[in-house]
C-alpha cells in the first residue's frame, strides 16, 4: 500500500508543502500492519481525527474538579489499556515471541518531530517500506495522543556509541492522517520550536 495506490488524508498541496522539524522527544507506540489492514485505516483517518487530550489518572483531583468525567473516564481507561498491554510486552519477550507479526505495539520514542513525518528509536529493526501504524503521545498540557498510518522510509543500525546496541533509529514518512491531527501536531512542533528558540536565547544573553 502507499499513497500512489490507495490515497492518503494527505491533500493534493501537501506534496510540496514544508513543514519545519524539530528535535524532541516524546513517547511512541508502533505497530507492524499489512497492505489490507493500511487500507482500512487510510479510510478510517481519512473519516474522523483520532487526536484525544488526555489527563493521567494520578493528577485528576478527587472532589471539587473541573475535568469533564468522560474525559477522566478516557484517561483512565487508555491508560489501563497501555499498562496491559506493557505486561504483555513484557512477556512476550521473556518467552522470546516475535512481535513482528504486527499484533503487539513496540514502544519507543521519538528523536525528531514533524508535520510530514518522524525519527523514531525503537527496539526492534524494521525493514524500510514497512507500513505501521503509530501512536504518538504529544507531552504538555494537556497531554495529547494522535494515530496515523505510516511507512519505514531509512533504517540506522545500532553502533553502541551514539546509538546503544538493540535500538534502532528509523525514519518514518506519514502516509494517512487526518488534517486536524497534522495541524494539531504542526502547532506542537511550532511551540516546541518558540520555546527552544527562548532557552537558546537566555542562554545567550547569560553567556
Amino acid at each position: 500500500m502507499s499513497t500512489r495506490t490507495t490515497g492518503s488524508t494527505t491533500n493534493s498541496t501537501d506534496s510540496t508543502r514544508r513543514f519545519a522539524r524539530v528535535e524532541q522527544t516524546v513517547p511512541i507506540r508502533v505497530r507492524v500492519i499489512d497492505e489490507r489492514e493500511a487500507e482500512q485505516l487510510v479510510e478510517q483517518f481519512r473519516s474522523e481525527s483520532t487526536y484525544v487530550e488526555t489527563v493521567a489518572p494520578e493528577t485528576l483531583p478527587s472532589t471539587g474538579t473541573d475535568v469533564p468525567w468522560d474525559r477522566a473516564a478516557l484517561s483512565s481507561i487508555l491508560s489501563r489499556i497501555a499498562q496491559v498491554e506493557r505486561t504483555l510486552a513484557r512477556i512476550a519477550e521473556a518467552l522470546n515471541v516475535d512481535l513482528s507479526e504486527g499484533m503487539f505495539w513496540l514502544e519507543g520514542e521519538t528523536s525528531s518531530l514533524s508535520g510530514s513525518g518522524v525519527g523514531i528509536v525503537i527496539p526492534q529493526r524494521l525493514d524500510p517500506e514497512t507500513l505501521l501504524e503509530l501512536e504518538l503521545t504529544l507531552l504538555g498540557d494537556p497531554r495529547a495522543t494522535l494515530r496515523c498510518l505510516a511507512r519505514v522510509v531509512s533504517v540506522v543500525h545500532p553502533d553502541g556509541e551514539s546509538l546503544p546496541v538493540g535500538r534502532y533509529h528509523l525514519g518514518v514518512a506519514f502516509e494517512g492522517m487526518h488534517e486536524e491531527d497534522r495541524e494539531a501536531l504542526v502547532r506542537y512542533t511550532f511551540r516546541l520550536q518558540r520555546a527552544q528558540l527562548r532557552e537558546r536565547s537566555s542562554s545567550i544573553d547569560e553567556d
